[in-house]
């Protein structure tokens, strides 16, 4: 009888659960941007401490290490805050420090304000990873096996998927940076415009 009462149990809440297709839709579109920030950062961070801040590997290694860490302890405290003040919240939060902290990073060349500046694009990749869990398997509820695979197997690999061409797209910008510089550099000494031959 128990074991009849269970099985009745288990399938009226299989019938209650009903999958939300159009929300997750729209959680996709922060699983990607949080896994393309996450790419991004792994490989962009070590490039920018040794090219534009002219540090040594060592130190373009330590502060990749400096973000990982901060992000094992942010994904923690993020399930945290999401259950008191709201999935949805902090994952807007996150994103909304996402933007001025990653515009400043691009633009700074002191590395003392770059290496404070990890600690909030720690928070911007790593404090909605907990709720952007949570949302999926909540949003796809009769299919949380396929939530699980999506919220915890794409956040981190998606962007693999799409960081070559943001690195063709950066290699691209700096060749035409380069080649405007030196446009300008022999334009100076030729005295004449540049694309002009004799």
């Amino acid at each position: 009888v128990a074991a009849q009462q269970q099985l009745e149990a288990e399938n009226a809440g299989a019938e209650e659960k009903k999958n939300d297709w159009n929300s997750f839709g729209k959680l996709f579109f922060a699983i990607l941007a949080r896994s393309l920030s996450f790419t991004l950062s792994n490989t962009f961070i070590p490039i920018y401490w040794i090219t534009v801040l002219h540090t040594s590997a060592t130190q373009g290694t330590t502060a990749l290490s400096i973000l990982f860490t901060l992000g094992a302890v942010i994904t923690f405290v993020g399930g945290v805050i999401s259950d008191r003040f709201g999935f949805v919240k902090v994952i807007r939060a996150a994103f909304i420090c996402m933007v001025p902290t990653y515009l400043l990073l691009t633009h700074t060349t002191n590395v003392w304000l770059a290496t404070a500046l990890l600690f909030p694009a720690a928070i911007s990749i790593f404090l909605p990873y907990s709720p952007i869990v949570v949302l999926g398997q909540t949003y796809l509820a009769k299919n949380a096996g396929f939530a699980s695979g999506i919220t915890l197997g794409l956040s981190t690999t998606l962007g693999g998927i799409f960081a070559p061409l943001v690195g063709w797209a950066a290699t691209d910008f700096l060749d035409h940076g380069t080649f405007g510089r030196r446009c300008r550099l022999y334009s100076a000494v030729d005295r004449r415009p540049c694309g002009q031959g004799d």
